[in-house]
């Protein structure tokens, strides 16, 4: 396969749990995804815009068979308490396309229900809150088969501007030799939040400052569906102003280049401490040098052979060194994927997370009757999300009956375009 094909084997794959954010070079100069704040932005919620009611086509009422969207909102910070006027908001789905969004004010005892909702195969349905400049947003889920009642329960906290008990769960640090003199680089950050309280901005100070090593350039978040305003630039890195909520990690995908020489030093300086560090190297030339760094072998990876090192946990104030290095051979000849790789490496993290998030939004107990459309367009995006699926199996995030499941209907749907594709 040419690096054109690569590049658009791998795009669908990548777009099935996200959209990919433009570049941002150099850091003075801010595009699409990665946006200054207004010199009065107020507290950014991390809300999106208000979802709008249905068309008279799309009205409740087309439907025999009803039932009922049930719940209650508990307030999870230690001795608060749910306010009796709090709106829970209705939204239903069919396979992502919004279908209608309607509103009830919870009870004294912050119980809720929605009546005479429709029971549509393939339609699941999510509720949320807006507390305190914050949303809070249930699991997407279908009425159980057989069952007309939908428990669409919340939780709410408090909320809190201190970011100092924010901890990294894992690092992830991807490096391919990008171009003559320079390294290009890609980070996944998992970042866990407090136990009962969602930690918000202060003074438009942002909650999660991510330092990034001296001279960096070429800034590119994964992100471009966020609303505008959630992330700032700064001489030192960016910072992210959506709130952390516990129990719902902040995912954070981006890529920047550096300087480089073989023999240099990598540094950057942890805010918060870090769990466990996993150093991904996919160009063939290079090496790595840390102390505590264990290699834990090659893996393939989309097709590129990986070779990954692991480090154990780093506090908070620390510094990530590391000392790069490559063969000879890169420094003179070249490498004509590159500038390919990294994106092709970016994409499959980005589906690994999109294809987990889908999977576990369609419920465990539940069998998905369908792959999302825009992994139809290419026979080599299913075969990528394949692999995705098998190392996610492999790494314990999936129980294997879903695995096995899912793997099944993404092979199935590969063979058939396969057979259907006259080249």
């Amino acid at each position: 396969m040419n690096k054109h094909g690569l590049w658009m084997a791998l795009l669908p794959v990548a777009l099935a749990g996200c959209s990919l954010g433009g570049d941002i070079t150099p850091p003075a100069q801010i595009d699409s995804g990665l946006t200054p704040i207004a010199d009065n932005p107020g507290q950014y919620t991390g809300a999106g815009a208000q979802a709008t009611h249905p068309s008279e086509a799309q009205e409740q009422g087309s439907y025999s068979s009803k039932g009922s969207v049930i719940g209650v909102i508990e307030n999870e910070t230690t001795g608060a308490s749910v306010p009796g006027d709090l709106e829970v908001t209705l939204v239903a789905s069919d396979e992502g396309a919004f279908v209608f969004s309607t509103t009830t004010i919870v009870d004294k005892n912050g119980r809720f229900a929605f009546d005479d909702v429709d029971i549509v195969p393939d339609r699941f349905y999510l509720t949320y809150v807006d507390y305190q400049e914050v949303r809070y947003v249930s699991d997407a889920l279908y009425f159980p088969e057989g069952d007309a009642s939908l428990d669409l329960s919340l939780q709410i906290f408090e909320t809190t501007e201190d970011c100092s008990g924010l901890r990294v769960r894992r690092l992830h640090l991807i490096f391919e030799l990008a171009a003559e003199n320079q390294i290009g680089v890609t980070q996944v950050w998992i970042i866990d939040g407090l136990e009962d309280r969602t930690v918000i901005e202060g003074d438009g100070a942002g909650v999660v400052d991510i330092r990034l090593p001296a001279g960096f350039s070429n800034l590119g978040i994964n992100d471009s569906i966020s609303p505008e305003g959630r992330y700032l630039l700064s001489d030192t890195g960016f910072i992210d102003r959506a709130p952390v909520q516990p129990a719902k990690p902040a995912e954070l995908v981006f890529t920047f280049t550096l300087p480089y020489e073989s023999g240099s030093d990598y540094s950057q300086r942890l805010i918060y401490p870090v769990d466990a560090v996993v150093v991904m190297l996919v160009s063939e030339e290079l090496t790595v040098q840390a102390d505590e760094l264990e290699d834990l072998g090659r893996r393939d990876v989309a097709g590129f052979s990986i070779r990954s090192y692991g480090m154990g946990t780093l506090q908070a104030g620390d510094a990530l060194t590391l000392r790069l290095g490559s063969k000879a051979a890169m420094l003179h000849g070249g490498n004509a994927l590159i500038g390919y790789v990294s994106a092709a490496i970016l994409l499959v993290v980005v589906a690994l997370f999109g294809l987990l998030r889908f999977i576990r939004m369609k419920q465990v107990d539940r069998e998905v009757e369908s792959i999302p459309q825009n992994l139809q367009d290419d026979c080599q995006a299913f075969i990528k999300a394949i692999a995705t699926l098998d190392d996610a199996f492999e790494a314990g995030e999936l129980v294997e009956d879903v695995y096995q499941r899912e793997r099944a209907k993404l092979k199935k749907q590969a063979l058939y375009i396969l057979r259907g594709d006259d080249d």
